[in-house]
């Protein structure tokens, strides 16, 4: 399987994942008015960088020519430091991407793998319905 291939599985099933949980997440958050313990506003952060890899897996359609534009190429590098708060990883591709030492459609799989694999724990672990 070619990595265009799993970058549009990955873009697709994280783009899915915050449209049926994290976005409704987010829109009760933010409706409620249960203060609680303040572990709204925690999450709410959490949401906001989870919602940017919508961005991500959007960019996961795009093909290998368009990724390797430079507004491309510094967008996703800006996210991947965004991301930073749920995934160091990131950081770290998005540093060897500046320095190219991976090419922009590896950096982006890496990104979509790792975004959803947290996406799906923190969805488990919080039983987000």
């Amino acid at each position: 399987m070619k990595i265009q291939d799993l970058n549009r599985i990955f873009g697709t099933l994280l783009i899915l994942i915050n449209l049926f949980f994290f976005i409704p997440s987010t829109l009760e958050i933010l409706t409620s008015n249960d203060n609680g313990e303040g572990f709204g506003i925690l999450i709410l952060l959490m949401n906001f960088c989870f919602h940017l890899f919508i961005v991500t897996g959007i960019f996961g359609w795009l093909s290998v020519e368009r990724l390797n534009t430079k507004a491309i190429r510094v967008s996703l590098t800006v996210l991947m430091f965004l991301q930073a708060p749920i995934s160091l990883v990131n950081v770290i591709i998005g540093f060897l991407t500046i320095y190219k030492k991976i090419k922009i459609e590896q950096a982006l799989l890496i990104t979509n793998i790792i975004g959803f694999a947290i996406m799906v724990l923190v969805k488990i672990v919080m039983n987000i319905k």
